[in-house]
């Protein structure tokens, strides 16, 4: 800015020439300051118009990024549908399977049951046999035990009555023999000292 001069003292009018200079001065000051705000503002504009690109590109890059961000969530939802979709069917096929195993578990179990129940009817009947063979054996055996023991009794009775008879007619029969022996040893005698 330029410096104005002090109006003078003595309360003289200003000449002509003087205000000229004045305004020129005023005018120039005018000037620069519109060239810096002229400046000012053509910076201002091209920070505007930069800021205004940069936010183009931001918005850009922004609907860009949201266009992928729902791709990328329509993706992975359809991904998570069809992951659920395929777990629900395996579980469903699953269960099924475990249905079908725990019908097939009871239908064996009724089948083992009947099994059993069988076998131990077949094991008592067995045990009943066997219980009535070894009531006959025993009384087999007693029978046995019974008619061996009459039986020895017999023999031995016939045996002493044998024993009884061979005694007697051996000692007849000694006897006899002695008899018949000193008889013949009489005749030996006579015959010797003849």
């Amino acid at each position: 800015m330029a410096k104005r001069k002090p109006k003078k003292k003595n309360g003289d009018i200003e000449s002509a020439e003087e205000k000229a200079k004045v305004l020129e001065m005023q005018l120039e000051s005018l000037r620069h300051r519109l060239v810096l705000q002229t400046n000012k503002s053509s910076g201002a504009a091209a920070v505007v118009k930069d800021l205004r690109q940069r936010y183009g590109t931001l918005a850009q890059d922004f609907e860009e990024e949201k266009q992928l961000t729902f791709k990328i969530s329509a993706e992975m939802t359809r991904h998570y549908k069809a992951m659920r979709k395929k777990m629900q069917e395996k579980i469903t096929e699953l269960q099924e399977e475990i249905s079908a195993a725990g019908e097939a578990l009871e239908h064996e179990k009724k089948r083992y049951e009947k099994e059993l129940e069988k076998k131990d009817t077949i094991i008592q009947q067995k045990d009943q046999v066997i219980e009535d063979y070894k009531r006959k054996m025993k009384d087999v055996t007693a029978e046995f035990g019974l008619m061996l023991k009459e039986t020895l009794e017999g023999m031995n009775e016939k045996i002493e009555i044998t024993s009884r008879g061979i005694e007697k007619n051996r000692s007849t029969y000694i006897d006899t023999d002695i008899q018949t022996g000193s008889a013949m040893h009489s005749k030996t005698f006579k015959l010797t000292s003849i």
